[in-house]
């Protein structure tokens, strides 16, 4: 076999062949007066399957590769020409942050044989009808710390909420996990996502939890939003139906139909629910639930009162959607508490807003609002313009920040205080980029206090209607790691030590709102 140029062998690879022929062909020159003599052994090919794109942080799959000729089979080993990209044990994935795709080329190697063939890594972003992303890489991460934090990490055997915003528990139905206190059930639904977004993004948000139902909203935006017919989305949910039967087979699957909205055409929506109707009568492993009755009027127009906005259901007209579900059969088993106080690591990228998947602490199963203490330490590595972390109490105007806003790659304590300047860490930096710091936070019954490295250095006195605590991040890549909650109702003993350590500044009366550095 004759030896490949480097531009013939490119143009195998480029070509998605991914076959190299090996080098087979070699001369052992003894003297100038004795006639090279050619060993010609043809050895076959070694032939490399990869696929040709992979998301990231999505989980690994098959890598195989044959000796054309089995009886020259040699040991292989692999490489790739970036490290996001692994392969071990037959398998291949890539896992870690990109910011744009990346071409990686993976070698296979023997004694005589190498090919290389290139995999394209990418983020699975999804996107809406206008081409503007969904930023789903955020989001998956968002809520996959949520559920460690609601669940302790006991989700299996759970009731799991897939699919659009109709079942987001950060803007829309705002009290789920109230409603569902102590009990087996969590959300993953993200605005804005379609059947074909979770055909991708179970694989992370669903199929690992091994739920005993899913409860899915899902096809409203395949309509509304990118406008396709009925015959499309009705194929849609029939293969994410049948996609999760198979991957789930102890699932019961349970199917909200599509509502209308106010002041559009329902003839699509209806289409489709009559198909999904008729399509789930007679499977036992799928419920067909009409919630697009609930939204009409005697006379058969849309009842508006039922809608927040005229697409998402009212905070009250949710109690439909949970009591449909228990006509349904569908039952909760009930959390350990003791297993609810698991804080995962929060990790951040430079790109992101503090309103990009910001993450609510909770701990034991509740959000924590007052009389807790958590600490933990933080670090970023690089860091943008008016970079800042931040400790949110209710709203953007009440919050602790770590803050760089003189771009000197200083940080220091900042605040916002509501009615009042935004306080900035000018002349009081505490650390660099690259340091990093230990933090704690004590909340009391009213004031909240910041301690950096173990020592106090802002106190917030009589924080306006304290209703969550956000940690979040904007211009920085950062990490928030080693998170640990105590509260004055399940840890008091703790809670009282941080509490006496304050006590000066607790004992001080009034009620006007303010903020003093220490």
């Amino acid at each position: 076999m004759s030896a490949l140029s480097a531009c013939q062998a490119d143009e195998i690879i480029d070509s998605g062949e991914d076959t190299v022929p090996s080098s087979d062909t070699f001369e052992d020159t003894v003297d100038s007066d004795t006639d090279p003599v050619v060993e010609d052994t043809d050895r076959g090919e070694l032939v490399l399957n990869v696929p040709k794109s992979l998301y990231i942080n999505y989980p690994a799959v098959p890598l195989t590769y044959t000796f054309t000729k089995p009886e020259y089979a040699e040991l292989v080993t692999f490489t790739t020409s970036n490290p996001i990209l692994k392969v071990e044990n037959g398998k291949i994935w890539a896992e870690g942050t990109i910011d744009s795709n990346k071409l990686i080329r993976v070698t296979a190697k023997s004694e005589n044989f190498e090919v290389t063939a290139r995999v394209t890594v990418s983020a699975y972003q999804g996107s809406v009808a206008s081409g503007a992303s969904l930023n789903l890489e955020n989001q998956i991460v968002n809520r996959q710390n949520q559920l460690t934090m609601k669940s302790g990490g006991d989700l299996q055997g759970g009731v799991l909420f897939v699919g659009d915003s109709f079942f987001n528990p950060d803007n829309w139905w705002t009290n789920f996990y109230s409603e569902y206190a102590g009990k087996k059930a969590f959300t993953v639904g993200i605005s804005s996502t379609t059947t074909e977004d979770w055909q991708i993004i179970s694989e992370r948000l669903v199929y690992p939890y091994s739920p005993k139902a899913v409860v899915i909203h899902c096809g409203t935006n395949d309509i509304f939003d990118d406008g396709d017919n009925a015959a499309t989305v009705s194929a849609s949910l029939k293969t994410l139906f049948e996609t999760y039967h198979q991957r789930m087979p102890q699932a019961k699957i349970y199917w909200f139909s599509i509502e209308p909205r106010v002041n559009k055409s329902f003839d699509v929506p209806k289409e489709v629910n009559d198909t999904i109707k008729s399509y789930a009568n007679g499977k036992d492993w799928l419920v067909y639930i009409d919630s697009a009755s609930w939204c009409f009027n005697s006379n058969g127009t849309v009842n508006s009162a039922f809608f927040k906005d005229g697409v998402h259901p009212q905070n009250s007209s949710y109690a439909k959607y949970r009591q449909a579900l228990v006509n349904a059969g569908v039952t909760y088993a009930n959390l350990d508490p003791n297993k609810q106080t698991l804080i995962p690591d929060i990790t951040r990228q430079k790109s992101q807003a503090v309103g990009n998947s910001a993450t609510k602490i909770s701990y034991r199963g509740k959000d924590i609002v007052t009389e807790y203490v958590i600490s933990g330490t933080f670090t970023v590595t690089d860091i943008a313009n008016n970079g800042h972390a931040e400790f949110q109490f209710n709203s953007y105007e009440n919050r602790f920040l770590l803050w760089d806003s003189d771009n000197n790659r200083k940080i220091g304590v900042g605040w916002a205080q509501k009615g009042a300047t935004t306080v900035r860490e000018t002349g009081n930096e505490l650390f660099n980029v690259g340091d990093t710091i230990q933090w704690k936070l004590l909340f009391t019954s009213k004031n909240a206090y910041l301690y950096i490295n173990g020592k106090l250095k802002a106190v917030y006195y009589n924080v306006i209607s304290p209703v969550h605590l956000v940690i979040s991040t904007e211009g920085m890549t950062a990490k928030y790691t080693n998170i640990v909650v105590k509260t004055k109702a399940a840890d008091p003993s703790e809670y009282s030590a941080a509490l006496a350590a304050v006590a000066s500044y607790e004992s001080q009366t009034g009620t006007t709102t303010r903020v003093v550095r220490v």
